[in-house]
């Protein structure tokens, strides 16, 4: 429980920074072990505990999840390059960028000139809630914030 409140104290400090410092940055909680999520550029980022190929698995899934097409597909044992496309025309782009063995960076942008900010994070939160879901299943240790509420 400590570790839980720590966490949360460190992440009020830095939403705090972030504000106060007038940067167009947005700082949202991670859930599931993962860093916390930055958005700024019409992009979304957040690393997560997971290779770069289960990270590219569960982008796969997060958008089929959502109905949506696969048009590219890039995967090498570093990265991944994923694009698909909303019906109303907005562009998906998924990297998955390898940090070590078992980490990895995820950027989702959605959106051209206008990027659409909660589509990014929908995408984002649908990869994370897949990934631990993985973790989970293959006897990792449960991340989910349900089992630390009373």
């Amino acid at each position: 429980m400590r570790g839980v409140r720590d966490s949360l104290v460190v992440l009020m400090l830095v939403a705090v920074a972030v504000v106060s410092s007038g940067c167009p940055l947005l700082v949202a909680a991670g859930v599931g072990g993962a860093g916390a999520a930055a958005y700024y550029g019409g992009r979304l980022e957040q690393t997560m505990e997971a290779t770069v190929s289960e990270t590219c698995e569960a982008a796969v899934s997060a958008l089929e999840g959502e109905g949506l097409p696969l048009y590219e597909k890039k995967v090498d044992s570093a990265t991944a390059h994923i694009e698909s496309e909303y019906a109303d025309g907005k562009n998906v782009w998924i990297d998955a960028d390898r940090i070590s063995e078992k980490s990895t960076k995820v950027t989702v942008r959605v959106g051209g000139v206008v990027p659409d900010k909660q589509r990014a994070f929908d995408i984002m939160d649908a990869i994370e809630k897949r990934l631990r879901t993985r973790r989970s299943s293959s006897g990792g240790i449960s991340q989910d914030p349900r089992l630390f509420s009373r």
